[in-house]
């Protein structure tokens, strides 16, 4: 374990190597000069980083885990939780760029209760659906290449995600 110290001899920082030579990270702020409160990185032993979570000031928390090893389809996932550890917004980046985007109403503030939105390579939004409270819910999407005959379409869905009218 190697610690580094500012001026005042508060920690700002813990490396811990393990004997496979993966190892976490920790950045902190102890003069609270940065937005956030500790910064910890995990890597594997081939130095590839695997998690970046950062938690700040407010409470809140990122968290983002990469496909280090290349063994799926996503590239990585960034999970934002808020002070109360509840899960607010899931980003999911793909291999081909692509994103896909949950915003959940963790809070029960809203009428609704997820939001998800698709971006394309280029990141345009392609397609977005939602789920109120009562389970109905919405899709939306937009020909974001220009390539159909159409430019939006417009659905609404039951309780049950049956599409019962289309625009």
């Amino acid at each position: 374990m190697l610690a580094d110290a500012n001026g005042d001899h508060r920690t700002d920082r813990q490396v811990i190597t393990s004997a496979d030579n993966s190892h976490v990270d920790t950045l902190y702020d102890p003069t609270n000069t940065h937005d956030y409160a500790t910064v910890t990185t995990t890597t594997d032993a081939l130095n590839r980083t695997d998690t970046v979570a950062t938690l700040y000031d407010d409470g809140h928390r990122v968290v983002r885990d990469n496909d280090e090893r290349n063994v799926s389809t996503v590239a990585y996932t960034e999970t934002t939780t808020d002070a109360q550890a509840r899960t607010d917004i899931v980003l999911q980046r793909n291999d081909d760029n692509t994103t896909v985007t949950t915003d959940y109403d963790q809070a029960s503030a809203n009428a609704w209760s997820t939001i998800v939105t698709n971006l394309d390579n280029q990141g345009r939004v392609y397609q977005q659906s939602g789920t109120y409270d009562n389970g109905t819910g919405y899709i939306n999407q937009w020909d974001a290449s220009n390539s159909a005959n159409w430019s939006f379409i417009s659905s609404s869905t039951d309780a049950l995600g049956r599409v019962y009218q289309q625009s």
